[in-house]
């Protein structure tokens, strides 16, 4: 779930951004309303957050100040809200790399599609950090037999104790690797691959939720979809959904 924080000087806007949209459904959790600069930042920092939505004129510290600030001590995202179609405001966002740029009054699709949008640019992230942690598992000739061990066990259930044992190693040394070489424990790094698997089907067939839960090795389909939410930042019928959407526009352009 993604923590955030927004922040108005208007009290009406903030609460309206507040109640705009059910933020569940997007993987977030209000944790902070700050009506200037200096309450966001304190709130960011308190609550950990990773999401800062905020207005840029405010007092006592204006929003692209608090990027500024905040983007020295924390790796977040940002989404800039503003009254004016300023161009001179558009290009300082650019340059802290802000994720998006709304319009007041707000609008709850441009909030929504920026929400997905954030969220699919994460994604993107952690393809490139599966394919980093790929090279890191060839390099070591017991994480590359581990995860050979995964692609074909993955349907079932299985232990770190059974992978070890296939190992000739103990679990403790199995699971102090995975720690040391993939920055992850060994439940999580399973989890991460079921994941990406029920994704390729949910993308690749019109299988039910449940059908791809067990296929990707999920017994529990309420824990999967628990699962596949934390890591995907949707649950598995939104992220579905995205995709056709994805089909649809880009069939329209041709």
């Amino acid at each position: 779930m993604l923590k955030v924080v927004l922040a108005d000087d208007e009290y009406f806007i903030l609460h309206e951004l507040a109640g705009l949209i059910d933020w569940s459904e997007y993987n977030c959790e209000i944790v902070g309303l700050a009506s200037n600069g200096i309450e966001a930042q304190k709130m960011v920092l308190q609550e950990s957050a990773d999401l800062l939505i905020s207005d840029i004129k405010m007092p006592g510290m204006d929003g692209l100040t608090l990027i500024d600030s905040l983007s020295q001590v924390r790796n977040m995202n940002y989404i800039l809200i503003s009254g004016y179609s300023d161009f001179e405001y558009a290009l300082k966002a650019i340059k802290f790399q802000v994720a998006d740029y709304l319009l007041k009054p707000l609008d709850k699709n441009d909030l929504q599609n920026a929400l997905l949008k954030l969220q699919t640019e994460d994604l993107s992230s952690s393809k490139s950090e599966d394919e980093s942690i790929q090279v890191r598992l060839r390099n070591d000739p017991y994480l590359k037999h581990a995860y050979e061990y995964i692609e074909n066990h993955y349907k079932n259930a299985f232990s770190l104790e059974d992978m070890a044992n296939s190992l000739n190693i103990s679990p403790s040394y199995l699971s102090k690797l995975f720690v040391r070489k993939v920055d992850m424990r060994f439940k999580e790094f399973v989890n991460l691959y079921r994941i990406r698997v029920s994704q390729q089907i949910l993308s690749s067939t019109n299988k039910t939720i449940e059908e791809v839960s067990l296929l990707a090795g999920y017994s529990d389909y309420k824990y999967f979809t628990r699962v596949f939410k934390k890591l995907s930042f949707m649950t598995p019928a939104q992220y579905r959904k995205e995709g056709e959407n994805f089909i649809n526009n880009r069939d329209k352009t041709f």
